[in-house]
């Protein structure tokens, strides 16, 4: 729904109304806007390097650590024996943690690949090293950011203001649904918090409103 400054600016931000089907309403033309885009979340898994010893399950996938040793889905070790390891192990290569539910685990040659089935337990004490110097992390949560945006503000206006508009939806910490449509038709559709809404009036200024979206849920760019 185009505004009466849309030639000018081109870009718009509009506000569902949470109906099924969902009708958008133009807010207002937007003069500035930044968003801190795709995000993906990646803690640390681990730093220093653990040394355990393990023992296999013969005949199954099942790799088994002492109580309280932990370590994470994705994470790196590497293997060796005393005497024999486990049919399927070699020493001084690579295997990635498949799967972790204290104390047993499942390994892969490949990070996500087919777990490492032991013909038998090898013989003789097994060591494992987790880890290593450099640091390591996993992917986790993905998160769509956060969006300021500069509006033209008319005070007045349903879709702003504090009765029934987005000024209403920071206050009741309402989920809403938003697009912003670019000038060349590309649109950006969200779900999003309205965590700020700062009105401003310079002298001789145009009436204007900086408005801070905390997105929530997966955006859709297209």
């Amino acid at each position: 729904m185009p505004t009466s400054a849309s030639a000018a600016f081109g870009t718009i931000l509009s506000r569902g109304d949470g109906g099924g089907p969902e009708a958008f309403t133009a807010i207002a033309e937007v003069t500035g806007l930044e968003w801190s885009g795709y995000k993906l979340d990646t803690p640390e898994a681990t730093h220093n390097p653990i040394t355990s010893t393990f023992t296999v399950t013969a005949a199954s996938t099942t790799f088994i650590l002492p109580a309280g040793v932990l370590v994470q889905v994705g994470g790196v070790m590497r293997v060796s024996s005393a005497t024999t390891l486990p049919s399927g192990l070699t020493a001084a290569t690579d295997y990635y943690v498949k799967t972790f539910a204290a104390p047993n685990a499942t390994i892969s040659a490949t990070s996500g690949g087919t777990a490492v089935t032991f013909a038998d337990a090898g013989t003789g004490v097994h060591t494992m090293t987790y880890g290593t110097a450099w640091r390591d992390v996993v992917p986790t949560l993905k998160d769509g950011g956060e969006i300021s945006a500069e509006l033209s503000f008319s005070p007045q206006d349903n879709t702003q203001d504090g009765t029934a508009g987005i000024l209403l939806d920071l206050k009741n910490m309402t989920r809403r649904n938003f697009e912003i449509a670019w000038p060349d038709a590309t649109e950006l559709a969200f779900s999003a918090y309205v965590t700020s809404f700062k009105p401003s009036a310079p002298v001789d200024g145009k009436l204007a409103a900086s408005v801070t979206l905390k997105l929530t849920g997966a955006p859709t760019l297209a």
